[in-house]
């Protein structure tokens, strides 16, 4: 059975508000409203219902046409003749890709202008998203320690995409983690997950051992990622000694931690 908040959060994915989602699905079920016949049909006022329908036709999810009787009304564009929107976001992408590419050639990094220590600040669910990006280019592995729920921050859809690639690219990620990370996998992942993955997870008691957020150590970076009550910052330290360092030091934590074997998380 296909549930509503299925659908409001496959229409989320595809760049609609939840207002935006909820009228959306509203127009599916008739041929087309007039504002005022929508504003009755979903208890919404009637500035609101128009405002909401212009953002619509806007994103191409709606179209405005005029019925026999020569009144305006609103129309959803069915979803069969939405995958222009696709089309059109991945040339959007490609674009941009093209960009960075011809702007890496344009200004190359050359080891006498790059100094020998780096620090990034970022602000946000855009700068988080954009620090966990970066660990994609991980050479084989990442480590660090965590207390798990970043796709809260940086939104299902974002998390999910970053997963696949994080497969493509065959990455491992070796974390160790301490009561708030074991309860978050307790409740929100499968045990098909975590017999998989388990493997690639120790724990250590926050007795022992404090955790927040989230830390993740790979090539010759040290990122950190903290939210708080919708506060979110994060920052890159690029140092090769700094990091090697770092990286003697969790393989210490590593040899210490607990595997997370006989741990039992929620069907």
């Amino acid at each position: 059975m296909i549930e509503k908040l299925d659908i409001i959060k496959n229409l989320n994915i595809l760049g609609l508000a939840n207002e935006e989602a909820e009228l959306y699905l509203l127009l599916t079920a008739r041929d087309a409203f007039s504002v005022l016949g929508l504003s009755k049909e979903s208890r919404i006022p009637r500035t609101t219902v128009y405002r909401i329908c212009q953002k619509l036709v806007e994103k191409k999810f709606a179209e405005w046409i005029v019925d026999e009787y020569n009144f305006k009304k609103v129309r959803a564009v069915r979803p069969s003749k939405l995958t222009s929107l696709i089309v059109e976001s991945k040339s959007v992408l490609e674009a941009k890709e093209k960009s960075l590419q011809d702007l890496q050639a344009m200004i190359a990094d050359t080891p006498g202008k790059i100094p020998g220590t780096q620090v990034r600040f970022y602000e946000g669910k855009e700068g988080m998203q954009q620090v966990m990006w970066n660990a994609l280019s991980a050479e084989k592995e990442i480590i660090g320690y965590s207390v798990y729920g970043r796709r809260e921050v940086v939104g299902e859809a974002f998390n999910s995409k970053f997963v696949e690639e994080f497969r493509l690219r065959k990455l491992r990620d070796r974390t160790v983690i301490n009561e708030e990370g074991r309860e978050y996998l307790k409740k929100y992942f499968s045990p098909a997950w975590h017999q998989q993955n388990a493997g690639d997870m120790r724990f250590l008691p926050k007795s022992r051992f404090f955790i927040k957020g989230d830390i993740t150590i790979y090539n010759n970076i040290y990122a950190v990622c903290f939210w708080r009550e919708g506060e979110v910052v994060a920052f890159e330290i690029e140092s090769p000694l700094f990091v090697q360092n770092l990286k003697s030091i969790f393989e210490i934590l590593w040899g210490i931690a607990k595997p997370l074997t006989g741990l039992k998380v929620s069907q």
